[in-house]
C-alpha cells in the first residue's frame, strides 16, 4: 500500500475537460460510477503488483480510462505476471456479480453491474495495450519469439481498434453527439505503437543490456538451429520471455558450434549487430 501512495499519478488535462462537460450535460452520476469502477480495476493491478514486489512507475488517468506502468513486469515469474494482469478484470467481474441486484433510482437498471462487466470484457481484448493483449503478447513471445510476436500482435491490435472506430462511426450516426467509441478506438489505435516499443525495449533490457545481472533461478531451455551465416538479428528474433535460447550453428548439414543467448548478448553489447552467428561462435571462414 505504501508503494501505491508513492506512485506518480498523471492526470491528462482532457480528462478534467471531459468530466466537466459530461457533468454539465447531466451525466455526473454515471460518470462517478464509471470513474470508481475503473479506479478499482486499476488499483487491483497496482496492489497485486506491489504484493509481488513489482514497482509501479506511473499511474495515468485519461478521458478513456486509466493505466499503470509496471517496471519489468515481463521479468517477473509467469504465475505472478499473470496474476497481476488478471487482477483488474477479475475484480471487475466480481463487482459485476455482487452488484447485479443493486440498483440506484437515478441510474438505469443494472448500470453498475453492466459497466463492470463491460470493463472486464473490454480489458480482455487480445490487443495492445489491454490486459488480454499483454497476456497474449507474452504467450506468443514464448512461442515464436518476442520481436516477431510483437509485430504480429501490433497488426492485430490495429485491426481490432480499427473495427472499434468503425463501430464508433455507426454509433455517432445512430446516437448523435455520442462519439465515445470513436474516441476510444482512435486513442487506443495510437497507443499500440508505444506498447510495441515498450515491449521491445523491455526484451532488450532484460536479454541484452542486463543479461549478466538477470537471475530468475532455473529457466527452461529452447533449442534452435541457425546457419553459420545467419544474422544476429535472426537470432535475437528467437529470444523468448521465459526460456533460455540455445542455438546450434549448422554447417553442411551438421552441428558445427553452439551458442547461448548470453554469448550473443555479450557480442551485441561490445560490437553491435555486426557479423554473423558464425562470427560470434568464432568459426573459421
Amino acid at each position: 500500500m505504501m508503494q501505491t501512495l508513492k506512485t506518480k499519478v498523471r492526470i491528462h488535462p482532457a480528462f478534467i475537460l471531459a468530466c466537466t462537460v459530461l457533468a454539465a450535460l447531466g451525466y455526473g452520476a454515471a460518470l462517478l460510477v464509471l470513474l470508481v469502477s475503473v479506479t478499482l480495476h486499476e488499483l487491483a493491478h497496482i496492489l497485486s503488483a506491489g504484493a509481488f514486489g513489482i514497482k509501479v512507475e506511473k499511474w495515468t488517468i485519461t478521458p478513456i480510462g486509466q493505466s499503470a506502468r509496471l517496471r519489468a513486469l515481463e521479468s517477473a515469474p509467469p504465475s505472478r505476471r499473470a496474476a497481476v494482469l488478471l487482477a483488474g478484470p477479475l475484480l471487475s467481474f466480481i463487482i459485476f456479480a455482487l452488484t447485479w441486484n443493486f440498483n440506484l433510482g437515478f441510474l438505469p437498471a443494472h448500470f453498475i453491474s453492466y459497466s463492470n462487466l463491460s470493463l472486464c470484457v473490454f480489458n480482455l481484448f487480445p490487443a495492445y495495450p489491454m490486459d488480454g493483449g499483454r497476456l497474449l503478447g507474452i504467450f506468443l513471445g514464448n512461442r515464436m519469439g518476442v520481436l516477431r510476436a510483437n509485430r504480429r500482435l501490433a497488426c492485430l491490435s490495429k485491426a481490432i481498434f480499427g473495427c472499434v472506430m468503425a463501430a464508433g462511426f455507426v454509433q455517432a450516426v445512430l446516437y448523435p453527439f455520442n462519439i465515445s467509441l470513436l474516441c476510444a478506438g482512435f486513442y487506443l489505435y495510437k497507443t499500440v505503437g508505444t506498447e510495441q516499443v515498450s515491449a521491445t525495449w523491455e526484451l532488450y533490457n532484460q536479454k541484452l543490456f542486463h543479461a549478466d545481472k538477470a537471475s530468475r533461478g532455473v529457466v527452461p531451455v529452447r533449442f534452435f538451429s541457425l546457419d553459420r551465416n545467419g544474422s544476429l538479428t535472426e537470432a535475437v528474433n528467437r529470444f523468448c520471455w521465459d526460456y533460455l535460447c540455445v542455438f546450434y550453428i549448422m554447417e553442411n548439414g551438421a552441428v558445427a558450434a553452439r551458442l547461448t543467448e548470453g554469448q550473443i548478448a555479450k557480442h551485441i553489447r561490445e560490437k553491435g549487430f555486426s557479423g554473423t552467428v558464425g562470427t560470434v561462435a568464432q568459426m573459421p571462414e
